[in-house]
């Protein structure tokens, strides 16, 4: 049975402890369920200018902060849709190889508003780790999560190409 619909390529997930439920979708949006029964979520971040959504690229993991609530943070890990050191958006979705340039990782973390209706929007920003390259268009960033101690730990992919031998530099080093 299908607990909650309507999402477009879902990633992510985490929980707050107050039973609210915070989505990650692939292209970049990021939406809030006051409670697995919520039938309209809250539109909370749409970073869909700044994510790179092809392949295995995209806004791929999300954490709450432990404290949430009254700490309004959420992480979130994405492929970031530009070269080392570029703006976005450059390549809007294509794969980068095709046009013989890199993508980056980008971990952020998102200070959060809450709203009238018990929802929250995005206040600002803060990007914490970038430019971490991405060379292929497969196995790009991973996974994000608050481990026991308190700490974030983010996992990054092997920017590995499924259409190619193994990357053994053949192509030459684009990082």
């Amino acid at each position: 049975e299908a607990v909650i619909t309507g999402l477009e390529a879902p990633t992510s997930m985490d929980s707050t402890s107050t039973g609210g439920l915070f989505v990650a979708e692939k292209a970049g949006r990021i939406r809030y369920f006051r409670s697995v029964n919520d039938r309209a979520p809250t539109l909370v971040a749409d970073l869909s200018e700044a994510v790179m959504n092809f392949y295995d690229r995209g806004l791929l993991a999300i954490a709450v902060h432990p404290s949430f609530p009254a700490e309004p943070y959420v992480y979130v890990l994405y492929t970031y849709d530009a070269p080392i050191g570029g703006v976005a958006p450059v390549y809007n979705d294509l794969d980068n190889r095709e046009v013989n340039g890199t993508a980056s990782g980008r971990l952020s973390r998102l200070e959060l508003t809450p709203t009238e209706d018990g929802g929250y929007v995005l206040a600002t920003e803060h990007v914490l780790v970038h430019d971490w390259c991405q060379d292929f268009s497969v196995h790009s960033v991973a996974s994000l999560a608050f481990g026991p101690d308190g700490y974030l730990y983010a996992g990054a992919g092997d920017s590995g190409a499924f259409v190619r031998t193994a990357d053994t530099g053949q192509h030459g080093n684009l990082c």
